[in-house]
């Protein structure tokens, strides 16, 4: 995986494969491990960069208004019910 560094800070150059463990802002790393690498981006220290970057997640397509929550079913539903409630009283 290639990252970005975007903080400095000490870490493990052997899963880095860096020369030394001090880690500057603005280095790239190729081939870093992928457990190391995602600890790095979760801590927000580093972020993927490169083809090896995940494509975004598609976004959901909206609701039509009968898939929402007050559509036209619910509310027969509800009138059904209000019509049984007021019959038995």
């Amino acid at each position: 995986m290639k990252i970005l560094i975007l903080w400095g800070f000490e870490g493990n150059a052997e899963l880095l494969k860096a020369d030394t463990s001090r880690i500057r802002a603005g280095q790239t790393f190729d081939d870093v491990d992928e457990e190391y690498a995602h600890q790095l981006i979760g801590k927000g220290l580093a972020e993927e960069v490169g083809e090896s970057k995940q494509a975004a997640p598609k976004t959901t397509k909206p609701a039509k208004p009968d898939e929402n929550k007050g559509g036209k079913a619910d509310k027969a539903d509800a009138d059904a019910g209000a019509k049984k409630d007021g019959e038995g009283a």
